[in-house]
């Protein structure tokens, strides 16, 4: 006995439709923005601001030096991102990044209905037994 798996809709290869990548990269931008303004008002849990400005410093020494700081950029932006992870994990808003953290909060929001809605819509592949 074989079984084989059909479905109603065309093979994908599992990429992200264009409204979700554009809606992935919307959140993105507004973590971004979010963990900057945290960081310009000195919200944080202590540990993350220093490290963050430990990479600046170490940013402004590779440029100083005319050298490339490529590696230093994507470790201070991937901390921007964990000081935004973890205002939006205690789901309150942050006094002097409320803006921010209201924009980051309905992009993530139009991003998991938009999930839901193409989860929903992509029609389950079905089980024929020959």
């Amino acid at each position: 006995m074989t079984t084989f798996l059909s479905s109603a809709a065309p093979a994908k290869g599992g990429a992200p439709s264009p409204p979700i990548r554009r809606l992935r990269r919307a959140f993105l931008a507004a973590r971004l923005a979010l963990g900057e303004r945290m960081y310009a008002a000195a919200i944080d849990d202590g540990r993350l601001a220093a490290q963050i400005a430990s990479v600046d410093r170490g940013i402004l020494r590779a440029e100083t030096a005319r050298l490339s700081p490529g590696s230093l950029l994507n470790q201070r932006r991937e901390l921007i991102l964990l000081l935004a992870a973890a205002a939006l994990e205690d789901d309150a808003p942050m006094p002097g990044a409320e803006a921010e953290y209201e924009r980051a909060r309905s992009a993530l929001m139009a991003l998991r209905r938009e999930e839901a809605r193409v989860a929903t819509a992509t029609p389950q592949p079905v089980a024929v037994r020959i």
